[in-house]
């Protein structure tokens, strides 16, 4: 379906069954109309693109600043549409609905659950600030390259991709049109998604280039595809079984946008195949989910209807959609990883929920890191979780050593105001699904955007490298603000101690 069409058909048909007591087009009276509350026109409308969203999810400012007039705008609602009885009858639906979340929705933000402090005497990492210090720190892509002893960083200010050593020497640059978000390598040759847009934009600016990478850096820069919706990530894999790589592409989009997987025909030819017809996909994992021994999908998605969705691999180059998580339109998917956490053969999900980015938002308590485990029938329970505001990554992995699996993870939109700390935060595991949190004095250095893994002191551990776009959220203490300007770190190094902690059976109590 064109763009244009796609946007027109989504916003006039919500507006239709939106007005005229929300009966599937133009067929009810204003009187009938009537016996509708504003809740049941507010669960009615939410159930046409996604979960009910249940007004306790927001504070009142954020609805009527934020959400509910971003809300509007998608749905055409304007002054104008009382020229018509239509339209009158679909405003006056829509004060109800307004109404009903102004009256429910709490005077302040719900608080979060009990949960344990962060501990700010981590030990497990020693922060390191690299010495790379980019005109503006605006990161958007970041790859630690242990065996070529390389880091990799994309800058959206500069829209360039550098070439560091492991103490953040600048060794070589890619100039490219667009930011550079997400990288991967077949070999020396790297393919490098650009978003196009960092804010939201319908303009189908992103793509994927590739170029190699030799000893003097990149050459031979070449684009791929074109025409994508902000796209975020590229992974590989045999999606039809003809031993090559296929390309899938998540797009986030704005308005538009759509998730699909790019057949490899040779010679750097690709045909597109349509997944998902709706904007939103963020990131995306190619893994044989079902046990059927083909390659199936597995994307989260965001921008409205929110989850984890598998595409199961039918072969003969189709799939078929199917909800393995899903959320309400205000949750702030993030990423998520798909780990075998308790050792039983099913994989598991690590998710982090935290984006607040669309507009100025209360602190949301359901924000945070979880645990769903998979009960082997692709059914996921939730195991843990951990109240984290802006919660934007986890890297899961043996950090310590001691055979159970640790987490790393980043905040994008932290509460700066009271909790800063929990910019960074490891999740150190005691057993039986309870985690140890830690941090540390300076974790609001930098804004962290991104994060990876790799042994960067080469002593055989595992380290984390944190990237930063350190720019102003809704709310920062003016301190943190001033470090930003002054001295705010570009990209900070989070060495691993195991090698030189005392090893224990012990666990930190």
């Amino acid at each position: 379906m064109w763009p244009q069409i796609q946007l027109f058909r989504r916003v006039h048909l919500w507006a239709a069954l939106i007005g005229v007591g929300l009966n599937l087009g133009w067929l009810a009276s204003s009187v009938q109309a009537q016996q509708f509350t504003g809740e049941d026109k507010a669960q009615r409308l939410c159930a046409l693109c996604h979960l009910y969203t249940d007004p306790s999810v927001l504070d009142q400012k954020t609805w009527k600043q934020g959400a509910l007039p971003l809300m509007a705008k998608m749905l055409g609602i304007k002054p104008s549409l009382g020229n018509t009885p239509e339209g009158q009858q679909m405003l006056s639906d829509w004060e109800d609905i307004c109404n009903y979340i102004y009256s429910a929705a709490p005077t302040n933000a719900l608080p979060q659950v009990p949960h344990a402090p962060i501990d700010l005497g981590l030990r497990q990492f020693q922060p390191v600030p690299l010495s790379y210090r980019p005109a503006a720190s605006a990161t958007t892509l970041l790859k630690v390259d242990s065996g070529r002893r390389l880091l990799f960083a994309g800058n959206s200010d500069s829209q360039q991709l550098d070439v560091l050593d492991f103490q953040g020497k600048l060794l070589s640059k890619l100039s490219l049109s667009n930011p550079p978000v997400a990288l991967s390598f077949q070999g020396d040759r790297a393919f490098i998604t650009q978003i196009g847009s960092l804010g939201p934009s319908d303009i189908p600016s992103g793509k994927l280039s590739v170029a190699t990478l030799n000893s003097n850096g990149f050459s031979g820069l070449t684009v791929l595809l074109t025409n994508l919706h902000r796209a975020t990530e590229t992974v590989m894999g045999d999606l039809d079984g003809d031993g090559d790589l296929d390309l899938v592409i998540t797009t986030y989009g704005h308005n538009l946008g759509h998730f699909s997987w790019y057949e490899n025909m040779g010679n750097d030819r690709y045909v597109e195949h349509l997944l998902i017809d709706r904007p939103g996909a963020i990131k995306a994992v190619i893994r044989d989910l079902n046990g059927d021994n083909r390659a199936d999908i597995i994307v989260q998605m965001a921008q409205g209807r929110e989850g984890i969705f598998l595409l199961s691999n039918q072969g003969n180059k189709e799939f078929t959609e199917a909800p393995l998580l899903q959320f309400h339109a205000a949750w702030g998917s993030a990423s998520f990883e798909l780990i075998d956490f308790n050792g039983d053969g099913a994989l598991d999900l690590m998710v982090a929920n935290g984006d607040s980015g669309e507009y100025p938002t209360c602190l949301r308590a359901y924000h945070g890191v979880r645990l769903y485990l998979n009960d082997g029938r692709l059914s996921f329970r939730q195991a843990w979780f951990y109240p984290m505001n802006g919660a934007y990554k986890t890297i899961t992995s043996d950090f310590d050593g001691d055979g159970d699996l640790d987490i790393g993870a980043i905040s994008y939109f932290p509460d700066y105001l009271k909790q800063p700390a929990e910019s960074f935060i490891y999740f150190e595991n005691q057993g039986d699904f309870q985690f140890k949190p830690f941090s540390f004095p300076q974790a609001y250095s930098g804004r962290w955007i991104t994060m990876d893994a790799g042994d960067v002191d080469a002593d055989g551990s595992l380290d984390l490298v944190l990237g930063a776009a350190n720019r102003t959220p809704f709310l920062v203490r003016p301190d943190i603000k001033k470090l930003w300007e002054t001295n705010g770190t570009a990209l900070l190094v989070l060495k691993n101690q195991k090698n030189k902690l005392k090893q224990t059976t012990v666990k930190t109590p």
